[in-house]
């Protein structure tokens, strides 16, 4: 499965934020729309860096709440993985494991189309895994087998 498959028709608006922004404004969007990392911007579009949760709880265990007036740039991570909409699943979640990254802003033609994460690649192999159980239950019904419950 490919990257673009595991998106799907996400509708909703792809979130990143300018990195001279208000490390509080980007805790107050990843809180609103309920992420763990927001993509960075430049005003071209052109992606800078990710900030994570984590970061933001490293950053906050280390200098307090006065941290959240500092600007995203202070914080996030300026070497960022990224991935294309065909890449494979599971060379993301390699690519996830390898650099110790949960999210990975996805780029096509140089643009931002979307942050995946672990928790998404997770919810596929859940739902996944219910369809194959589905189908098994299907087929030892029709042959007359009850699975044990």
């Amino acid at each position: 499965m490919l990257i673009r498959e595991l998106l799907g028709d996400r509708s909703a608006e792809v979130v990143s934020i300018s990195p001279d922004s208000p490390l509080g404004q980007a805790v107050s969007l990843m809180a609103a729309r309920r992420i763990g990392a927001i993509a960075v911007a430049d005003p071209a579009g052109q992606v800078v860096g990710i900030l994570s949760e984590r970061d933001v709880m490293r950053g906050l265990d280390a200098s307090g709440a006065a941290l959240l007036e500092h600007p995203v740039s202070s914080l996030m991570a300026d070497e960022v993985i990224t991935t294309s909409p065909d890449t494979r699943v599971a060379d993301a979640v390699t690519m996830m494991n390898f650099h110790g990254v949960r999210h990975l802003p996805v780029l096509e033609d140089g643009g931002l189309v979307d942050v995946v994460s672990l928790r998404d690649v997770v919810e596929l192999r859940l739902e996944d895994l219910e369809q194959e159980n589905d189908t098994l239950r299907s087929q030892l019904a029709a042959a007359g087998l009850a699975p044990d419950d």
